[in-house]
């Protein structure tokens, strides 16, 4: 009967991870992500504070996944996770939303500041060459759209629209950048 309890635990959290994680990097996925920034969003609107979503995208991934192959390119998106982890603060939350797009939302005291260190942080991170297995190694870079609450707006999906659109003024600015808003 203990045995019986024990498997049935292990095997509730195994499901209860996998509904959460994205299975390669191991970040929060769509799902779990978009309902941490729904509460995120009511705390800007109850307390008055703001945040920052970020959506990145990898400049140059479809290369590596064409050149080195697809088990290179999960190489560097399990990377990437881990570098992404690193730039930002344990209150921040990082999310893969699938291929080579990932998302972040920075809250609490972030002053434009901030939030501007962070972003450069992230970029030079990520354009730092990627050691991959069979001595290859990879260079990219990410370029990063960012929407601000509630400065445009607290609908998820007007966010959302925000940061993909200057995430790609900030590839057609150059790619290796980030652009804030709809300016």
């Amino acid at each position: 009967m203990l045995q019986d309890i024990t498997n049935r635990k292990e095997l509730e959290e195994k499901l209860n991870s996998l509904a959460r994680l994205d299975d390669l990097t191991r970040l929060i996925n769509r799902r779990e992500f978009d309902s941490l920034f729904e509460l995120a969003l009511a705390r800007v609107e109850r307390s008055a504070t703001g945040l920052a979503l970020l959506f990145l995208d990898l400049d140059g991934f479809k290369k590596v996944n064409d050149t080195l192959g697809h088990e290179a390119g999960d190489e560097v998106l399990k990377i990437t996770a881990k570098r992404l982890l690193k730039q930002i603060r344990k209150t921040d939350v990082a999310g893969r939303m699938g291929g080579d797009e990932f998302t972040i939302i920075l809250e609490s005291n972030l002053t434009r500041k901030n939030l501007i260190l962070i972003v450069e942080r992230i970029l030079k991170s990520i354009s730092t060459p990627f050691p991959l297995s069979n001595d290859q190694s990879a260079q990219l870079s990410c370029s990063i759209g960012i929407a601000l609450a509630p400065d445009e707006g607290l609908d998820i999906k007007q966010l959302y629209a925000v940061a993909d659109a200057a995430m790609y003024k900030a590839k057609n600015l150059g790619k290796n950048q980030f652009y804030i808003g709809t300016d």
